[in-house]
């Protein structure tokens, strides 16, 4: 009996060998395939029982039955993390089952790629430049089984997102708060994130292409703003803009008069 190598294969075979009987001989088969009247069979599916029943010249019987296993599906599936930033690497997920070495073919939609595997779970790298799908062309196992392909992996490239100042609000007193206006671009909406040196805060949830970000100093003299970074859902920008500015403290008034002054007399303070 010859077995099948791949999935659904219908090559397998049983070659019989009679003697000790008297010929002619007669063949009496039942299964799926099989060609009655005819010693030997070929192009037999796996997973099938064949039965086969043989009289020889005189009448004699003999049953003999055989069992072609079918061989396990090959698959074979690919993934990938879906979402990343311009000019960053996207990592492909690739997973097959059988024999190796795995013969991979596929595409992004543009260029087809070919790639010789040892292990049955692996992952490779590429630098997209622009929303792609990376999908399955071919599969084929070290016995030349042919794969069932699973999977489509789409990835989104996504822009770092932008900002830049303005303007910032001219000089002010003490408790005062600052206006820095900025502009944003590529993927709203953004966070920013800030420092006075001490603390660092976080804008969330900005709309706006162009927005103020509020600040309120916490001592006079030059105070001095950096700007660390511009986020969106996917990618950050680290900046490092310094926002410098004056404050100043409110200037007091001090009033000294007499506790008392007589009638048309003239205070003065």
């Amino acid at each position: 009996v010859t077995q099948n190598v791949c999935y659904n294969d219908a090559n397998g075979s049983i070659d019989l060998t009679v003697s000790g009987s008297v010929t002619p001989y007669s063949f009496n088969w039942s299964g799926a395939g099989v060609v009655n009247d005819t010693e030997d069979q070929t192009g037999l599916r796996g997973g099938q029982r064949y039965t086969v029943l043989v009289i020889d010249g005189n009448g004699c019987r003999e049953n003999k039955t055989f069992d072609l296993a079918q061989p396990s599906q090959l698959d074979a599936t690919i993934t990938a993390s879906q979402d990343i930033c311009m000019g960053n690497d996207v990592t492909l997920y690739f997973n097959a089952n059988g024999t190796p070495d795995w013969t991979y073919e596929y595409t992004d939609g543009t260029t087809i790629y070919t790639h010789t595997a040892t292990e049955s779970n692996f992952t490779l790298t590429h630098k997209p430049t622009v929303d792609v799908e990376y999908e399955l062309i071919k599969v084929t196992d070290g016995k030349g089984c042919k794969a069932q392909l699973q999977g489509i992996a789409p990835v989104k490239v996504h822009p770092y997102p932008q900002l830049s100042v303005l303007n910032v609000s001219n000089n002010a007193c003490l408790g005062e708060p600052f206006m820095i206006d900025i502009v944003m671009a590529n993927g709203a909406p953004w966070s920013v994130k800030y420092t006075d040196g001490l603390n660092v805060y976080v804008e969330d949830n900005l709309t706006q292409i162009r927005d103020t970000i509020r600040v309120v100093p916490k001592h006079t003299g030059t105070n001095t703003y950096t700007i660390q970074s511009i986020s969106t859902e996917h990618c950050t920008t680290d900046l490092n803009i310094d926002v410098n500015m004056e404050v100043f403290q409110y200037p007091s008034l001090v009033v000294n008069a007499p506790s008392f002054v007589c009638a048309n007399d003239t205070l003065k303070m």
